[in-house]
């Protein structure tokens, strides 16, 4: 069986709020969450172009 490894950045900023709450983070105040949001940093570029490789 192989084994995968995942390292986070000290950065690494996860989507949801609180481990013992059922709410996502809206970055960018728009009402739309982020798992769900075109552009979650609200800055008119939609997230596939600024990041194809991650969408």
């Amino acid at each position: 069986m192989m084994q995968i490894q995942v390292f986070l950045l000290p950065n690494y900023n996860a989507f949801a709020l609180s481990a013992t709450l059922n709410l996502c983070k809206d970055s960018d105040g728009d009402g739309v969450v982020d798992v769900n949001d075109l552009d979650d940093d609200n800055d008119g570029v939609l997230d596939a172009i600024e990041s194809p490789v991650v969408i």
